[in-house]
C-alpha cells in the first residue's frame, strides 16, 4: 500500500498534529496521503465530502475513537476501500492502533505486511417506510413513547424464531456484540465469530440468553424482521413491522 487517506475527529486531534505527522511520514516513506477532517461533532460544519477521497486510495486510517471509526465505514462502505483505527479516544473496541504503534503500523501497512478482515454489516428499514441505513455495529429497536412494553414477534429468513416481552431488542453484529454483551453481563465474544446476535433490552434480562443467529439460518445473506405490538396498551390492534438485513 502507498496510498492512504486520513480521515481525522477533529475533536480528538485538534490541531491535527498527529495526522500532519503520518502524512509526512507517509511521504517520507515514498507514499501518498492527504487529510479529511470529521466534523460531525460540530452542528455548525460540514463533514467532509465522499468526493474528496480520491479512487485510488489503497487504505483509509481513521484517528478519533470507535464512534469515528464507526462514522467513517458507515460513510465511506460504498467505496470498499479498508480502514484501521487508530484510538486518540478512552477505551477503543474497535480500533487497533494507539498514537505508539501507529507508525510500525504504516511500515508494516507499506510493505502489505498485514492481514484484511471482512466485516459483517447490518441494513434496518422499516418496511413501508422511507429507505435502509447501514450499521457496522448493531441496530437498536426500542418504543420512544409512552411507558409500555413491546411484543416482537422475530422471523429468520422467514422463519419464526421467538417472541419477546421487552423494552426492545439490539440487533448486534459480531463487532457490535462485544461491547453489548458486556453491558448485558453476558460473556465476551470476538469479532471474528460468524453470527449476528439479537440482545434482549429488559431488567430479567438474565433469564432470557441471547439469541445467535447462526446454522441453519446462517447464508451469505440473512433476513431478521420483527413484527411489533404493544403489550401493554390501551391501543389494541397497534403493529409494525420492521426488517433487518445482514
Amino acid at each position: 500500500m502507498r496510498k492512504f487517506m486520513l480521515i481525522t475527529n477533529r475533536y480528538k486531534d485538534r490541531d491535527l498534529t498527529l495526522s500532519n505527522e503520518i502524512v509526512s511520514y507517509i511521504q517520507q516513506k515514498g507514499g501518498s496521503a492527504a487529510i479529511c477532517v470529521s466534523n460531525v461533532e460540530d452542528d455548525n460544519q460540514k463533514d467532509f465530502a465522499l468526493s474528496e477521497i480520491p479512487a485510488d486510495t489503497e487504505c483509509i486510517l481513521v484517528l478519533g475513537g470507535d464512534g469515528t471509526l464507526i462514522r467513517a465505514a458507515t460513510k465511506v462502505e460504498a467505496l470498499q476501500i479498508p480502514l484501521i483505527g487508530v484510538n486518540l479516544g478512552t477505551l477503543g473496541y474497535l480500533c487497533e492502533l494507539e498514537e505508539a504503534t501507529v507508525f510500525h503500523a504504516i511500515d508494516c501497512l507499506m510493505q502489505d505486511d498485514c492481514i484484511m478482515e471482512e466485516r459483517i454489516v447490518l441494513t434496518g428499514e422499516k418496511i413501508g417506510g422511507n429507505g435502509a441505513h447501514m450499521a457496522l455495529n448493531d441496530v437498536v429497536i426500542h418504543w420512544s413513547g409512552d411507558l409500555s412494553m413491546l411484543l416482537l414477534n422475530v422471523y429468520v429468513n422467514g422463519e419464526y424464531l421467538t417472541t419477546y416481552h421487552a423494552d426492545g431488542v439490539i440487533v448486534a453484529t459480531p463487532t457490535g456484540s462485544t461491547g453489548y454483551n458486556l453491558s448485558t453481563q453476558d460473556c465476551r465474544k470476538g469479532h471474528k465469530r460468524c453470527a449476528n446476535e439479537i440482545l434482549r433490552r429488559s431488567p430479567d434480562r438474565h433469564h432470557v440468553p441471547p439469541y445467535s443467529v447462526v446454522g441453519r439460518h446462517w447464508r451469505n445473506h440473512c433476513s431478521i424482521r420483527f413484527d411489533l405490538g404493544l403489550a401493554l396498551s390501551d391501543r389494541t390492534g397497534y403493529r409494525r413491522k420492521l426488517k433487518i438485513l445482514c
